[in-house]
């Protein structure tokens, strides 16, 4: 409950990443959250998560209502207790070894604390307004039996979150943000940009795997040369709700040299890193994605994102 009211978009909630299990002897399994760092910035949806076992909560009348009274204490922390501006006072204890930095090159301690007040401001205002909706039997205008975060259009009975994918018709019945993306669904759709086709896969697979699909259609893992073709992958990976994807750079031949698909090297030609990237965190990230911003990261190759492919010239 906490990740997902926080913001903490790379947790188990809403990515199933950053968790450890513990059974405590007594045969109680506790789920122990870490790499808290991605917080106070995303407005996560309360119901719409990967992990399964918050929907498997939001999805059961009794456990709904305990995890929206859980988001209501904790939203009643913030607006009630003096909460919000906690750590004021250690501003400008922090500043000093902040603009020291040498990786991300400092910043406003003070700027960024506010930030993180407002953020939590207004998911305790949103949090109110979610469980006031929730509970008002005039909610589902269109009785299908969803209603407020669980039904993204009210207007229409077939679409609701868990709803069944029609497939091939563009419309995002289940509401997860992708439309066609059934079980039974093809898993890769197309596009063409500058006379080059390209195939956008939603369905989540290892770096490795998702070289192989591309390869089955005779394609390869995007390699990117411009700016354009960038922004072009950007704006369809979105359009499609398909978010982070794989693309074709990795550095598994050589450690830090970074080589596409067709074997020219990143450094080469056209890079769209995000800041700091490639970092190769942990020793252990060889392959790239590319973000729903359009820019890249690397990452573990055994991760299971959607991916893009392209003909190969």
């Amino acid at each position: 409950t906490t990740e997902v009211f926080i913001g903490h978009w790379d947790g188990y909630a809403p990515t199933r990443n950053n968790y450890h299990l513990h059974f405590d002897g007594t045969g109680v399994l506790r789920m122990v959250p870490w790499g808290t760092d991605q917080t106070f910035g995303s407005d996560l949806g309360w119901y719409d998560g990967q992990g399964i076992l918050l929907q498997g909560c939001v999805n059961d009348p009794a456990c709904r209502i305990a995890w929206e009274d859980k988001l209501a204490a904790l939203a009643n922390i913030v607006k009630t207790t003096g909460y919000l501006g906690w750590a004021d006072g250690l501003a400008t204890h922090l500043q000093a070894n902040v603009s020291n930095e040498p990786r991300e090159g400092g910043g406003d301690v003070a700027s960024g604390l506010a930030q993180a007040w407002d953020f939590l401001s207004r998911r305790a205002d949103a949090v109110d307004s979610i469980v006031s909706c929730s509970r008002d039997p005039l909610a589902d205008r269109d009785h299908d039996g969803h209603a407020c975060d669980l039904d993204c259009d009210e207007d229409d009975p077939t679409r609701y979150v868990g709803a069944a994918e029609i497939c091939g018709d563009g419309i995002d019945q289940d509401c997860n943000g992708r439309p066609d993306d059934g079980a039974d669904c093809p898993d890769c759709s197309a596009g063409r940009y500058d006379g080059r086709a390209y195939s956008f896969c939603w369905r989540g697979r290892t770096y490795q795997a998702a070289a192989a699909r591309c390869a089955q259609d005779g394609m390869r893992l995007v390699v990117i040369n411009s700016a354009g073709e960038n922004n072009y992958l950007q704006a369809q990976v979105n359009l499609r709700g398909q978010g982070s994807s794989w693309i074709g750079a990795d550095d598994l031949a050589q450690e830090g040299v970074f080589r596409w698909a067709d074997g020219t090297r990143v450094v080469d030609g056209f890079q769209q890193w995000q800041g700091g990237e490639p970092n190769d965190y942990f020793g252990n990230e060889d392959c790239t994605q590319m973000y729903d911003s359009g820019n890249w990261n690397d990452l573990p190759c055994d991760y299971e994102i959607p991916s893009i492919c392209e003909a190969i010239p």
